[in-house]
């Protein structure tokens, strides 16, 4: 059973912030809705655009950026669906009774409440922590990669599909050759390049998830979603 491998601290409020090249066309918005689902509106939104300061001053210690924040009541989720188109610089915030709920922006999308749930492990989590914890969900399971803090441009994210247990045989035969890792130049390596012989063993360590611009997100085919990454530092299910 799941419970048994979470977390049993019930305070504050799990939340787990996702970046938003993680997320396919559109998951953000059905990630949103999805969590939704049990909250009572009229919720209040407040929109928060920060845009830069166009008077000229010669000698000022002030900020030279505004922060501009409208609110306003959402009384059902049809209205909500036409908040949800963000302008440059802004991010969304949703609150309920007691606190916020989620925030939104174009860097990326941050639930909070009980529906987020944090994995307890012992010390830093290892990409097979990750995975013994991914392969007990239902299969296809619906995998993205995050390279960006070890290899690749940031936005890239590599995605494959899970149909069985066997994610070494994935990396090793889907993603490995797909990175087309150059040649190093001398012996030495710096963290920023990672070793040209790439096997699993050498990819687990050098593509840790916890290492910061690196992610794995898998989505299963019960509609659970697991995330591992620098920022959230442990599991986190929603």
């Amino acid at each position: 059973m799941m419970s048994k491998d979470l977390s049993s601290h019930h305070n504050p409020l799990e939340l787990v912030v996702i970046p938003s090249h993680a997320l396919r066309d559109r998951e953000a918005t059905y990630l949103i809705f999805r969590h939704l689902e049990n909250e009572q509106f009229p919720l209040l939104i407040e929109r928060k655009r920060t845009v830069k300061d166009s008077r000229k001053r010669r000698v000022s210690f002030k900020s030279q950026e505004e922060e501009h924040v409208t609110t306003k009541t959402i009384k059902n989720r049809e209205m909500l669906e036409s908040e949800l188109t963000l302008s440059s610089n802004e991010v969304i915030v949703l609150r309920g009774e007691r606190d916020w709920i989620l925030s939104y922006s174009e860097d990326g999308l941050t639930l909070q409440g009980n529906q987020v749930k944090r994995v307890a492990t012992t010390g830093i989590v290892q990409m097979e922590t990750f995975f013994k914890h991914v392969v007990r969900g239902a299969f296809p399971i619906k995998l993205a990669f995050g390279l960006g803090g070890t290899f690749a441009p940031f936005e890239n994210v590599f995605r494959f599909i899970l149909h069985n247990p066997d994610w070494k045989g994935l990396i090793e035969d889907e993603l490995l050759p797909q990175l087309q890792i150059p040649k190093a130049k001398n012996v030495w390596q710096s963290l920023s390049h990672p070793t040209y012989e790439q096997t699993l063993e050498t990819f687990t360590i050098e593509f840790h998830p916890n290492i910061l611009g690196n992610f794995i997100l898998a989505h299963d085919a019960n509609d659970t979603y697991s995330f591992i990454d620098h920022v959230n530092g442990d599991i986190k299910i929603f």
